[in-house]
């Protein structure tokens, strides 16, 4: 068996899956269930990290979660708070390319909270974004799945959002007619 791992955003990859150039695609964007079918791999949650340094954390300091309360997923709890999004407006902040499901998700959640994300860099992968938000340049949405992957950044503060979208979820995308899946599904697991 032969992988070949292939990185672009969400539109990127929708275009390559139908066209045949890829046999299936890990996702956590809705592909059109009538062109595919698909499977849950697992859950996400979308977080926002945001550098230690902005003055805004003084205030919200009862909302913060350690790396641990991430990586542990204790912050899943009731008795970790949901940080209000609005709070964060006056930030800068990194989002992710026009096309990419996270940059769709994040500027609803800002839309809902009643603002337009200051944007000041846009990036292809949100391990890049997490990156650039560790040099203190501004707030990122980011994955939990992401976080608990990935060394801890000493520079950054973690939030839960509020419950405003339903949580994300990682899927197998495929088109029906390509039977190698189950195969290679099982070698996966």
């Amino acid at each position: 068996m032969n992988i070949r791992l292939t990185e672009g955003n969400t539109a990127q990859l929708e275009e390559l899956l139908g066209n045949n150039s890829l046999d299936f695609v890990i996702d956590n964007y809705h592909y059109d269930h009538l062109l595919y079918d698909r499977e849950l791999y697992c859950s996400e949650n979308i977080l926002l990290a945001v550098p230690k340094n902005a003055n805004i954390n003084r205030e919200l300091s009862r909302y913060q979660l350690s790396y641990d309360d991430v990586k542990n997923q204790t912050y899943l709890r009731p008795e970790h708070p949901a940080v209000p999004l609005k709070a964060f407006s006056d930030l800068p902040f990194i989002m992710l390319s026009p096309g990419n499901d996270t940059r769709s998700r994040g500027e609803r959640l800002c839309q809902k909270a009643g603002f337009s994300p200051n944007i000041i860099l846009e990036l292809e992968q949100q391990s890049t974004a997490y990156m650039a938000a560790s040099t203190q340049l501004g707030a990122t949405f980011i994955s939990d799945i992401l976080v608990r992957q990935l060394p801890s950044f000493e520079t950054l503060v973690y939030y839960k959002l509020e419950a405003m979208l339903p949580d994300g979820k990682c899927i197998f995308i495929i088109k029906p007619t390509n039977l190698r899946l189950g195969s290679w599904k099982n070698s996966l697991r």
